[in-house]
């Protein structure tokens, strides 16, 4: 998710550098520190170079800095090496290409597998053709992307970097052993301005190589007696952060700036507004604009009432997509205080915000489909809902009439008086410290970090299989020797008895201190395959335990002086496929806004996706991955995620995301929480329900631009330009999908199917493709039309049908026809086969119409009989028959 300084630039630098002073060859550079430069930012590079010694060999270094950092923030140094002037050898050359011995290598796919180890290559990057092997060294070919200037470099960094690449192909080398130039020797350009270089890579000894570099023709451009590489593993890039506040988030409510009068005509003008009676949707009639459900629990503290209303939403939710006539319409779902706007606000609603996080993830898969208020109850806020409804906006709180919208932001320093630090005065050495999901490698990973970085050394490890938890028995052991007394104890934290049963056996000389409750599932599923028994089993381990909890401490007068939830962004961002997990996760956010708020302490932290593989994340392939990312995420490495942990439990926050976000790559997340980190205004365009049919992303209704410039484009172009230029869009978003760098790595041809796609890439497909054309395209896309050809079919027939000729065309080309039937042999066989062909015709433009008499309608109805009375093989050979195929 950050963008790496490819060690090729340094080199160029240097060589610039080394232009400037009269001297042509680089006689050493190390590189010390990676230069990472997050997508937005603009760093400087500073260049210095030293006055020749006796040997005219000058030293260089290489340093860089943010570009608006203070003048008294000292610059980083990344590089160092020597210059040295004098003659130059000529190079070699490299005429015979490939070498006749040489065998060829795999190349496709290597981008790819890369990209799936952490480290993406961008288009320009990607450079290696071809490769060859011949003994132990290896031969390629390596060009830049057309477009690409070299004006002005010595030797492009992306060309001498896809040189290096060669290197990679080594089928020795594991998928994860990426290795990285760190010490360059005897460095020497010949040439300039090459587009298009043949490479040869000789090893020199372990981890270390030459290389001999020239043009197509084969003469010189670049000699490098010796490069030292070493492996880099993603995760070591990822600790070069200068500090881990640029991964912590707070979710801040902010005034909505919408024009009330302008939301209010566009009500009048644009339809009813109906509010679910006795929570029913509709039946019959016009289709609304909106309908208005109100979700409360009858009792909505409890655990029980968290399962009902959430099963209640689930299944209006479902009712809503399979009805055909609400397909331009909004569910909106009205809450009561559901969730906290403002640190030390009353949550009183906690099954309402399970809700929330349910609807958050339908959002993402059905943009523009469903809206979430919450309200608090005043009048004035009832009279402010319509013009909320109206704005566009997918999620709104009204508080006294004023709405505001939840947005991402960096954390302030101190969110309230009543906010106080979370972990500061835990009395870890004395006290108990309760992990559940200890088993897990979360668990784990926190179990460790609480005794050797904050000195616990009462540690109560519970889980639903306890001390037979794989790797339980191995964890106590290792905390143990680090000086910590362990219990490891098997409880369903879900039977509110059992784990009454557990804290009453803490003991008084070591009371409870602390609880951070870790435990959860998944089961991911698209909304509309989500049912109750997958909805209720991801909820439980979270829902269900973090209230027992909650509760069961407060009535044995426990007291922690610490109570940490882990939450998910998924419930923050509304995960796609992760509607039931959202759930129980803002659930977990809005119980510890509920206990701060009754003076309790708190907080939850809705944390990203880790690096460490546990029992929630081990099933994500590479693809997931990639689609992960692509959304904005990167994965947190252990040390990362423990230094948020302790960052978030002194700032006093009852709620904090900490996750590595690629602001840039955010702008596909269908969330609205995330415009609060985007640069530029956050604009929306509010528009009637005439532009409903297309939708960019949740929270965000286009205008109706997109699909009609689309048509008048397409309206433009010749029949095969139309087809190919909808074929290169579905192929485009398909490649984007999948996480290919171009499109041409789709082939239209074969089946969605078997290019990897699942329920959760097609929902993202559908979205991609609706939001590029302006369609409301169905639920069911790839599998009404199951390859990119037949999409393209499809998408072209609706954005630019086919014009309808007029009818005198028509009858002259019946006239031409029956001329031609007429000059057919009555003994000619093919008489019979069109007479066949025509009354198939004739009876499909009858059907299209009604019949025009009695005598018709009884003719069609006895056709219609004796079709259902037809058997299969009946219907088989009619087919043929009509089809003029037997």
């Amino acid at each position: 998710g950050r963008v790496l300084l490819p060690g090729t630039a340094f080199v160029e630098l240097a060589i610039r550098a080394g232009d400037e002073v009269g001297c042509d060859r680089i006689d050493e550079l190390t590189l010390e520190i990676p230069l990472l430069i997050d997508e937005g930012d603009v760093v400087s590079i500073q260049v210095r170079v030293a006055a020749p010694d006796e040997h005219d060999c000058r030293a260089l270094e290489i340093y860089s800095r943010p570009q608006d950092a203070p003048q008294e923030q000292s610059w980083t140094r990344h590089a160092r090496g020597v210059l040295r002037g004098g003659p130059a050898e000529g190079g070699v050359r490299l005429d015979a290409w490939p070498p006749a011995d040489a065998v060829p290598v795999g190349v496709p796919g290597l981008y790819d597998s890369l990209f799936g180890t952490g480290y993406h290559y961008g288009p320009a990057f990607q450079g290696l053709v071809a490769a060859w092997r011949s003994g132990d060294e290896v031969f390629a070919e390596v060009r830049l992307p057309e477009g690409v200037a070299v004006a002005g470099f010595g030797l492009h960094p992306a060309l001498l970097d896809a040189a290096l690449h060669a290197a990679l192909t080594d089928p020795a080398a594991g998928a994860s052993d990426v290795r990285l130039p760190f010490a360059w020797s005897g460095v020497v350009l010949h040439a300039t301005s090459a587009h298009t270089l043949r490479v040869r890579v000789s090893p020199t000894g372990t981890d270390a190589l030459s290389l001999a570099v020239a043009d197509e023709t084969g003469a010189p451009v670049a000699t490098v007696d010796s490069l030292v590489l070493r492996p880099v593993a993603v995760e070591e890039l990822r600790t070069e952060r200068s500090d881990s506040a640029d991964s912590l988030f707070a979710v801040e409510w902010l005034p909505l700036s919408t024009s009330r009068t302008a939301a209010s005509a566009r009500q009048q003008a644009g339809g009813p507004y109906v509010t679910a009676e006795n929570g029913a949707l509709p039946s019959g009639g016009e289709s609304p604009e909106a309908v208005v459900v109100p979700m409360s629990g009858a009792s909505p503290l409890g655990a029980e009432a968290v399962h009902d209303l959430t099963l209640k939403a689930l299944a209006l939710v479902r009712e809503w997509l399979a009805e055909e006539r609400f397909a331009a319409s909004r569910l909106v779902f009205t809450t009561r205080r559901a969730l906290g706007t403002r640190e030390g606000e009353a949550v009183e609603d906690l099954a309402g915000a399970a809700v929330w996080g349910l609807i958050r993830s339908a959002q993402s898969e059905h943009p523009d489909r469903f809206v979430l208020v919450d309200l608090d109850g005043t009048e004035a806020s009832e009279v402010a809902l319509p013009a909320v409804i109206a704005s566009g906006e997918a999620q709104v709180a009204l508080r006294s009439g004023e709405a505001v919208v939840p947005r991402l932001t960096r954390p302030s320093g101190s969110p309230s008086p009543e906010g106080t630090p979370v972990g500061r005065d835990t009395p870890y050495a004395s006290g108990t410290v309760l992990i559940t999901g200890a088993s897990g490698a979360l668990g784990a990973l926190v179990a460790r970090h609480l005794v050797t970085a904050h000195g616990a050394r009462q540690l109560l490890l519970v889980s639903r299989r306890g001390p037979q938890a794989p790797g339980a028995a191995g964890l106590e052991s290792e905390l143990a020797a680090l000086g910590a007394q362990v219990s490891t104890v098997a409880c369903d934290l879900t039977d509110r008895d059992a784990l009454a049963d557990v804290l009453k056996e803490i003991p008084s000389a070591h009371p409870l201190a602390s609880v951070v409750h870790a435990a959860g599932v998944l089961d991911d599923a698209v909304i509309e395959s989500l049912d109750a028994e997958r909805l209720q089993a991801v909820l439980r381990p979270k829902v269900d335990a973090a209230w027992n909890l909650h509760e069961l401490t407060c009535e044995l007068g426990l007291d922690p002086a610490e109570f940490v939830l882990f939450s998910s962004i998924a419930g923050t961002l509304g995960g796609a496929g992760q509607a039931n997990y959202a759930a129980a996760n803002v659930f977990l956010d809005a119980l510890a806004q509920h206990r701060r708020a009754a003076g309790l302490p708190a907080q939850s932290l809705a944390w990203g996706l880790w690096a460490e593989p546990s029992g929630m994340t081990g099933h994500l392939d590479a693809k997931d991955r990639r689609r992960i990312e692509r959304f904005g995420m990167t994965p947190l490495p252990p040390q990362d995620g423990l230094a948020l942990f302790d960052r978030a439990r002194e700032s006093g926050h009852a709620l904090l995301v900490p996750a590595h976000l690629v602001v840039a790559s955010l702008r596909t997340q269908p969330s609205p929480l995330v415009n609060g980190l985007l640069r530029g205004p956050d604009r929306r365009t509010v528009v009637g329900r005439s532009a409903a049919a297309g939708s960019g992303a949740a929270g965000q209704v286009p205008g109706p631009t997109s699909g009609e410039a689309l048509s008048r484009q397409l309206a433009g172009m010749e029949t095969a330009d139309r087809e190919r230029a909808v074929l290169d869009l579905v192929r485009t978003q398909t490649a984007a999908v999948l996480g290919h760098e171009a499109p041409d790595a789709v082939n239209e041809a074969r089946a969605f199917k078997e290019l990897g796609f699942d329920s959760l890439t097609a929902v993202d497909l559908r979205n991609r493709i609706s939001a590029s054309t302006g369609l409301r395209v169905p639920v069911t896309l790839i599998f009404d039309y199951p390859s990119p050809a037949a999409l393209a079919r499809y998408l072209l027939a609706e954005l630019a049908p086919a014009e309808q000729p007029e009818a005198g065309s028509v009858l002259d080309e019946l006239d031409r026809l029956a001329e031609a039937f007429a000059a057919l042999p009555a003994e000619d066989g093919r008489r019979g086969t069109a007479a066949t062909r025509l009354r198939a015709l004739l009876r499909k433009w009858d059907g299209a119409t009604p019949a025009h008499s009695d005598a018709e309608a009884d003719a069609a109805a006895a056709d219609a009989a004796e079709l259902g009375s037809a058997t299969d093989d009946d219907m088989f050979e009619l087919i043929d028959r009509e089809l003029g195929v037997t």
